[in-house]
């Protein structure tokens, strides 16, 4: 009973030891003050949520690259695809339109028959820059709302 605790006790120790200096690796290894540098994909889809939290509605996104957008942004490049999509559970019931983007996409913003999807296509030659948009959606509380984030055109 003794070894078997002893040994028990001994993994534990050194199981927390390499945990500890690997940790201390990581937090090394990154600037205090670092910003991950926004990356623009050639294609993106954009995946979104909404909540009710304390009695207000909140649209969250979240884009193919796995980061969250909390300041409702989205990056991408010239001559690529856009597409806003419902996330699993989404709380929304329909998206109805994407709005303002006229001067930087080749057509009007295309509604898929489900209206659980909007693409669009970014002009070969559009403007470098952030731009503000609308996507008008309807939550399954019936009632239509409107979110004006931002899309980043880089090179």
């Amino acid at each position: 009973m003794k070894k078997t605790l002893s040994l028990i006790l001994g993994i534990l120790f050194l199981t927390t030891c390499l945990y500890t200096v690997s940790c201390n690796n990581k937090r090394q290894s990154v600037k205090k003050d670092a910003v991950a540098p926004m990356v623009a994909s050639k294609n993106v889809e954009i995946y979104l949520s909404y909540y009710i939290i304390n009695g207000e509605g909140h649209l969250f996104m979240h884009d193919t690259l796995g980061s969250s957008i909390d300041n409702l942004e989205t990056s991408t490049q010239k001559n690529s695809t856009v597409v806003w999509l419902l996330d699993k559970k989404s709380g929304i019931q329909r998206l109805e339109k994407i709005m303002n983007l006229d001067t930087i996409i080749e057509k009007p913003p295309e509604l898929m028959p489900d209206f659980h999807q909007i693409k669009v296509k970014i002009k070969d030659n559009a403007d470098t820059g952030r731009y503000k948009y609308g996507i008008v959606f309807t939550p399954w509380n019936g009632e239509k709302d409107t979110i004006d984030p931002y899309i980043r055109i880089q090179d």
